[in-house]
């Protein structure tokens, strides 16, 4: 298939509507995503035709700032441009940029990520136990403001040497040439990440063939190396900054060259290996710490009135689902429960917090705020003038049972009923 025929496909109007019915998943409760959906296709219709004519040009970017894990800008693409780099991506991008990436480079890439990063350098720190014990050396690189220090020029020659379309091209160049000035890529669009990864992506072979470092990963532009040899370390991190400067990037004052049996944090993971060659992976304690100053916060925006308590609920059970990962399913059921969770690294992590969570607002965020107050309900009910209860049976001839008959309760006296709290159903409790 010849290259026009290839960015024809792209832009056909199939393949952009189809990238418009993913864009959308997730944010139809924005009232711009539902406007712009219910119009779909008149809009786009609209951007191919201006693709076909050549004046389609790239709208303004909505720009906000996030604190959380740390303070950055991003610069957010409008739902219009963001169907057509998707339709870029999978109409051959995607897979002509990360082809030859390396196996240890795990952002934003289809079956990779955090769970992908974590086992396999747990494994690769096993293997490097095997042959030179727990005695080594690691080195934890981090680049300085990476999305907003990149120059253009880098990124489009890093694009070119991977992407053989010229038309796919000119419109990814088109999109590096939307951000102002002549250096930093707008943190926001999945184009933007996928060229961030490709201007590193050099340096990733040059440190696995060229300074055959055996365990290697890099997440974005957070990259370690572990080596026996402490010296060696040192050398290779003089050559990669070398490369950097070459690239006009730096290393920030993060990096740092440290003895293994520290434990390397990565992913904020902390991966500890042991005398006996167990690889221990550990939450990190920024991120306790972190989690419990965000909770504390919204402590006092709850008790202004300003925060439903449904919100620090869903938090930490945001926090601890990212905490334990693959077990946080099982184990957020088992909690809902009241049962006890399956043992891991991070269970303990969990509990501490869940008990500083109870200590802050008065309530288990797993029965959350709804169920905490029907609980006080029927207390309330069972305090029943002349030492009434209202679990007790039922006397026939008494009236109608205490706490407000028996449309929803089961036989046993427990309240079933819809409504009756946030997991309660008809048919179990």
């Amino acid at each position: 298939m010849s290259y026009e025929n290839i960015y024809n496909d792209i832009i056909s109007f199939e393949s952009l509507y189809k990238a418009m019915r993913k864009i959308k998943n997730g944010v139809m409760w924005k009232d711009s995503t539902a406007r712009y959906v219910a119009d779909g296709l008149k809009e786009t219709y609209r951007l191919r035709q201006e693709l076909l004519a050549g004046t389609y040009q790239i709208r303004p970017y909505l720009k906000f700032t996030v604190t959380d894990p740390k303070r950055r800008e991003v610069m957010a693409t409008q739902l219009r441009d963001r169907q057509y780099q998707r339709a870029l991506c999978d109409g051959g991008l995607y897979g002509d940029l990360t082809e030859h990436f390396i196996r240890d480079n795990y952002a934003c890439q289809v079956d990779r990520g955090m769970d992908d990063a974590i086992e396999r350098l747990t494994e690769q720190l096993r293997r490097f136990y095997r042959h030179n014990g727990a005695e080594g050396w690691a080195l934890k690189c981090d680049i300085k403001s990476y999305f907003a220090s990149t120059p253009h020029d880098i990124a489009k020659r890093a694009v070119r040497k991977r992407v053989q379309d010229p038309q796919v091209c000119r419109a990814v160049e088109q999109i590096i040439d939307s951000f102002p000035g002549d250096r930093g890529i707008g943190l926001g669009s999945q184009v933007s990440q996928l060229i961030e990864l490709c201007v590193l992506d050099d340096m990733d072979h040059f440190i696995r063939e060229r300074l055959h470092i055996s365990v290697y990963a890099r997440y974005m532009d957070d990259f370690v190396l572990v080596h026996p040899e402490k010296e060696y370390l040192a050398w290779c991190r003089e050559q990669i900054r070398k490369r950097l400067d070459a690239s006009d990037l730096t290393l920030n004052k993060k990096t740092s060259l440290f003895p293994l049996k520290q434990g390397i944090t990565f992913l904020q993971r902390r991966f500890i290996v042991t005398e006996t060659g167990k690889v221990i992976v550990k939450i990190s304690k920024t991120s306790i710490t972190r989690e419990k100053r965000k909770l504390r916060h919204m402590r006092g925006l709850v008790a202004a009135g300003r925060l439903p308590l449904e919100t620090p609920c869903n938090s930490f059970i945001s926090w601890a689902a990212g905490v334990e990962r693959k077990r946080a399913r099982k184990n957020n059921k088992k909690r809902r429960l009241g049962k006890v969770a399956i043992k891991g690294p991070n269970a303990q992590a969990v509990e501490n917090m869940r008990e500083y969570f109870r200590t802050l607002y008065g309530i288990d965020p797993y029965q959350g705020p709804r169920r905490a107050q029907n609980e006080q309900s029927a207390d309330h009910r069972g305090a029943l003038p002349g030492g009434g209860d209202a679990g007790q049976d039922h006397q026939p001839g008494s009236g109608p049972p205490p706490g407000g008959g028996g449309a929803g309760r089961s036989p046993g006296g427990a309240d079933r009923g819809i409504g009756t709290g946030l997991y309660t159903h008809p048919w179990r409790g």
